[in-house]
C-alpha cells in the first residue's frame, strides 16, 4: 500500500447522530481514534501506533474540540468511548477502508484474475489484420477478461475517451487530436495493391501505365489512408474509380472475380491474399509514405495501472507481430 500522505486534510461530510457535519478534518486522526477504541488505553494505543502518549493526547484533544464531545472518558486504568465516539469509529473505519481500497491502493494490476472488460475503439482494417493475434495473446495473459472492439467516427473518440466509454483507441485515425488525448505510435504501414491472382498484370510492381489503365475500388471506411489520394494527385496519376465500398468485407469476392484493383494497408492486403488463393498483391507504381498505426488514451489514465498494462501489452504484441522496419521504437 502506498503511504498515507502526511497531514492529509480533506473536507468531507460525516454523519453523526442523524446530522450531517461538514468539516475540514485531518485524516491522520482516523487510525488514532480507531486504535483508542480498540485498546481502551492511551498508552497501549500509543505503543501500537508507534507514537508517544503526549501525541495521542494532543490528537484526542483536537478531536474533542472538533466534535464537541469528550469521546473517551477515564475508567479505571483506561478509557471508555462515549456514544458519539462509537458512531465516529464506525464512520472512520468505513472511510479508511475506502481510502485503502480506492485511493491509496497499490498501483498494480493483476491481469490473470481481472474479470472486467477492456473496450477499444478500432478500425475495420485493424480488426482484420491486427486483432486476431492480439486477442489470442491477450486471452492468454488475461483469461477471465472480456475484450470489446467498437467502431466510431474519429471525431467521437476524444469524447468517448474522456467519459470512460472506451479505454483506448488503436488503429490509423487521421486527424485524431485533443487537448487531453495521449498518443503512442506503434507501426508504420505502407499501402499495397491487391488484385486477382490470374490478373493480366504480372510482376512485383505495377507500372504507372497499368495503374492508370485499370479500374479501381476505393474503400471509404474509418481509417482510410487519404495520403494515397494526395500522392496520386501530386504525381498526376489518374485512378479510375469503378466502385466505392464502405468496408473491406466484400473485397475478396469482388476482386477475385474481376479485373479491379484496390489499394489498401499492406498488412491487411498481405493477410487477405494469404487467406484467399484467388488474390495476389503488387507494389503501387510510386512510393507512398507510410501511415502510423497508434494507440490513444485520455491523459487522466496516463498512470492508471489497468490502462498502462493494456497499452504496454498491446504495443508489445503488435510490435512482435511485424518486421523490424515497420516497428516504431
Amino acid at each position: 500500500m502506498q503511504p498515507r500522505p502526511p497531514n492529509a486534510s480533506y473536507t468531507f461530510a460525516l454523519r453523526l447522530d442523524s446530522t450531517c457535519i461538514n468539516m475540514k478534518f485531518d485524516l491522520n486522526l482516523l487510525p488514532i481514534i480507531c486504535t483508542l477504541y480498540e485498546e481502551r488505553s492511551v498508552s497501549r494505543a500509543a505503543a501500537k501506533l508507534g507514537k508517544s502518549q503526549p501525541t495521542i493526547s494532543r490528537s484526542l484533544k483536537r478531536m474533542r474540540e472538533t466534535f464537541g464531545d469528550p469521546l473517551f472518558v477515564k475508567s479505571g486504568r483506561g478509557v471508555q468511548p462515549t456514544a458519539k465516539a462509537a458512531v465516529l469509529v464506525a464512520s472512520a473505519r468505513e472511510i479508511m477502508s475506502r481510502l485503502q481500497g480506492d485511493i491509496f491502493a497499490i498501483s498494480e494490476f493483476n491481469p490473470t484474475v481481472y474479470d472486467g472488460k477492456f473496450t477499444v475503439a478500432t478500425t475495420e482494417a485493424a480488426e482484420y489484420w491486427l486483432w486476431p493475434h492480439a486477442f489470442s495473446r491477450l486471452r492468454q495473459l488475461s483469461p477471465h477478461s472480456t475484450l470489446e472492439l467498437v467502431r466510431m467516427p474519429t471525431s467521437s473518440i476524444p469524447v468517448e475517451l474522456e467519459n470512460g466509454s472506451i479505454d483506448l483507441a488503436l488503429g490509423f485515425f487521421a486527424g485524431l487530436y485533443g487537448n487531453n488525448v495521449m498518443r503512442q505510435g506503434i507501426l508504420r504501414i505502407r499501402p499495397i495493391c491487391m488484385l486477382r491472382a490470374d490478373h493480366p498484370f504480372r510482376g512485383k510492381k505495377l507500372s504507372v501505365k497499368q495503374f492508370q489503365s485499370a479500374e479501381h475500388i476505393v474503400v471509404d471506411a474509418i481509417g482510410r489512408n487519404l495520403t494515397v489520394d494526395r500522392i496520386l494527385v501530386q504525381k498526376k496519376i489518374n485512378r479510375k474509380v469503378a466502385l466505392i465500398v464502405s468496408g473491406y468485407a466484400s473485397l475478396a469476392p469482388i476482386i477475385s472475380s474481376s479485373n479491379l484493383i484496390v489499394t489498401l494497408p499492406r498488412a491487411l492486403g498481405m493477410r487477405m491474399a494469404a487467406a484467399t488463393p484467388g488474390l495476389k498483391v503488387m507494389e503501387p507504381p510510386v512510393r507512398i509514405p507510410p501511415v502510423i498505426v497508434a494507440q490513444y488514451w485520455h491523459r487522466k489514465l496516463q498512470n492508471e495501472a489497468r490502462n498502462q498494462w493494456l497499452r504496454n501489452t498491446l504495443k508489445g504484441i503488435i510490435s512482435q507481430q511485424h518486421e523490424a522496419p515497420e516497428r516504431l521504437k
